[in-house]
């Protein structure tokens, strides 16, 4: 925040001292010039609140600083990749606990690309809320790895001493559930179109159609229902953090 020079705490009191000190000043020079004054006439001096008032000044800017340092922790924005283009979101109210507005139309609703930037910011995100609902919770430690089901049900591994906690935890923080779900999400498709890339380069320079029924042909397993989808999992490294895993390898974002 910009504190313009009259408003800056240090200015006022040294502005403020000054003054005091200029008029003490011309007071003395005023009796030594006037030695016939009678000192019954001189009004005795008057107590001033300076002191007081500059530490209210300087409380009060102190008091306004940390308002708008609070102001900008709470609306911190990520810059994410959406339908509706490169917009800056608040994470935190996209994907809060408890909605703070009604949707009214979903068409509204900016919704993430499963892209690389997105999949590493919201991963980035949602581990500091995740360690911190494990300490809400008592859980001591997180699950080696998170999946999801086709229904997009979450498991946990058979080992996971604390699932049941975790479950009641991820059921009352519904936000964090839904983030954890969505970084699962878009890293599926971003894998799956990662895969078809090739294929899609290799069209891009066909100059026949036999080249064309040549690529099809070479990448018919990825453009039908046969093929297999990559398995995708959310893990914790040893610093808590969520990496994204596809058939037991961490998803490499170019």
């Amino acid at each position: 925040m910009y504190v313009s020079g009259t408003q800056n705490p240090y200015y006022q009191t040294t502005y403020m001292t000054q003054t005091r000190q200029t008029a003490v000043d011309e007071a003395q020079g005023s009796k030594q010039s006037s030695p016939n004054t009678n000192a019954a006439n001189i009004a005795p001096p008057v107590a001033t609140s300076s002191s007081s008032k500059t530490s209210s000044e300087i409380n009060a800017a102190l008091l306004a600083l940390q308002e708008v340092q609070t102001s900008e922790q709470t609306t911190a924005t990520t810059e994410m990749v959406t339908s509706k283009g490169n917009i800056p979101l608040n994470l935190d109210e996209y994907f809060a606990n408890t909605p703070q507005k009604p949707v009214a139309n979903l068409m509204d609703v900016p919704l993430l690309i499963p892209s690389a930037q997105n999949i590493q910011a919201l991963s980035n995100h949602v581990s500091g809320r995740f360690s911190q609902m494990l300490s809400d919770y008592d859980i001591p430690e997180a699950p080696a790895e998170i999946t999801y089901d086709r229904e997009g049900k979450i498991h946990f591994p058979d080992d996971y001493a604390y699932s049941e906690q975790l479950t009641q935890a991820l059921e009352e923080n519904p936000g964090i559930a839904r983030e954890l779900s969505t970084i699962n999400a878009l890293t599926s498709h971003y894998v799956e179109i990662q895969k078809r890339m090739p294929m899609i380069e290799e069209m891009q320079k066909a100059n026949s159609q036999a080249d064309i029924d040549s690529i099809l042909a070479k990448y018919q397993d990825l453009i039908t229902d046969n093929g297999s989808y990559s398995s995708i999992a959310l893990n914790f490294n040893k610093e808590g953090n969520i990496v994204p895993m596809a058939d037991g390898k961490a998803v490499q974002f170019a």
